[in-house]
């Protein structure tokens, strides 16, 4: 999640029962592959959303995303389709794009595996502060 998260900081994460994950979210969920590791993503696409890439860009119902500039990534894979973001359920990346695990590789977060949203660096020290 380089640059908003680094190696080694712990983070504080709000849980809520009935949490629904809005864009831009950065998010901590159960590893749909490994159920004892945690990871944390961004949200990119909510239930409804359409998302597809083309020229490496990512484009959100139709739309193109500046925000989510993705040069130079695997992103590849995803031309020439678009993936429709199912009931209570998420597409995440990592804000790293050129170095990132997230839905590009194992596809969309159910609302059950999300553990809540990643709010404070707690440490080390020099790093304390609110997420963006």
């Amino acid at each position: 999640m380089y640059p908003t998260l680094l190696i080694n900081d712990h983070v504080i994460v709000e849980v809520w029962d009935e949490y629904a994950p809005q864009k831009g979210d950065l998010i901590a969920f159960t590893s749909k592959g490994d159920p004892n590791q945690n990871l944390v993503k961004r949200v990119i696409g909510i239930p409804g959303d359409r998302i597809s890439a083309k020229g490496g860009f990512i484009y959100l119902n139709g739309e193109r995303e500046r925000e989510f500039k993705a040069d130079e990534i695997q992103i590849l894979v995803a031309d020439r389709r678009t993936i429709k973001i199912g009931k209570d359920k998420v597409f995440v990346l990592g804000d790293n794009r050129n170095n990132s695990f997230d839905s590009l590789d194992f596809g969309t977060i159910p609302y059950d595996k999300i553990i809540g949203k990643v709010v404070y660096i707690y440490w080390p020290p020099s790093r304390i502060g609110k997420v963006e």
